[in-house]
């Protein structure tokens, strides 16, 4: 539990205030969350002891968000991805891959019983299966937004 809070407040400040994109600020954070606690306790109140991470969830591991998960999306609907459930780098890169993150709309073409199929604002397409899927935090917005490219509202950190 301990690593996984000192990975969040590694990853606020790589990417808040030295500025790295948040999939740069996972992978440094990745190498650096075994810092002497010393140091991360230091850099969590210079940062004003941040109560969420670039995610939108808790800094305390204990606490997961409330959040439907999209293993749990239904086909013709359409989600605002809001958290990475778990800092998984491989679910990260393939997010990355589809132009897509925390605040990133998705619709979803199709689910299987091994997958979904979801087409990112800008038409790109994402395969997920559903253990990728029950990783990703998300919460279901209008199609109508998302077929005019409308800006939703978001209040994370973390956006492409």
């Amino acid at each position: 539990m301990k690593v996984i809070r000192n990975h969040r407040i590694l990853e606020i400040f790589l990417y808040d205030f030295l500025g790295f994109d948040a999939y740069k600020a996972h992978e440094l954070a990745h190498k650096m969350e075994h810092l002497p606690q010393e140091v991360i306790d230091a850099i969590y109140e210079k940062m004003g002891r941040p109560e969420t991470c670039i995610y939108g969830y808790s800094i305390d591991p204990r606490y997961p968000p409330p959040v439907l998960t999209l293993d749990k999306s239904e086909p013709g609907k359409c989600y605002m991805i809001v958290c990475v459930v778990e800092e998984l780098a491989k679910i990260i890169e393939k997010l990355k891959e589809a132009g897509c993150f925390i605040c990133c709309r998705v619709k979803v073409e199709s689910k299987g019983s091994r997958g979904l199929v979801l087409r990112v604002e800008g038409g790109r397409k994402l395969i997920l299966s559903l253990e990728d899927a029950r990783t990703i935090g998300a919460e279901e917005v209008s199609c109508d937004d998302f077929e005019k490219n409308a800006v939703g509202e978001c209040t994370s950190r973390a956006q492409v």
